[in-house]
């Protein structure tokens, strides 16, 4: 089986010292099955660190307006101060 190519598919079977690759009719291996695993694994780290930080920015930018609420409210309180006077 060692280098044999399927003559229904075009992929070739290779065995070196991790195992069995298999390869693409164009040549490019197979994803093995660590391989995938690894990659979901990164994917999902990826999800949680982009919801982590969409969860951050909601929080900042909450923060942002309370304070500019704020900030308005005083100015308004201190012009009817300044107009009672």
């Amino acid at each position: 089986m060692n280098g044999w190519v399927s003559p229904a598919l075009g992929i070739r079977f290779e065995i070196d010292a991790n195992g069995w690759t298999i390869y693409h009719p164009d040549g490019t291996p197979f994803t093995s099955h660590l391989d995938l695993a690894r990659l979901r694994h990164k994917a999902e780290q990826n999800r949680a660190i982009a919801e982590y930080e969409r969860q951050r920015a909601d929080t900042e930018k909450t923060a942002a307006l309370k304070v500019a609420a704020d900030q308005a409210a005083e100015i308004a309180r201190l012009r009817e101060l300044l107009k009672l006077q």
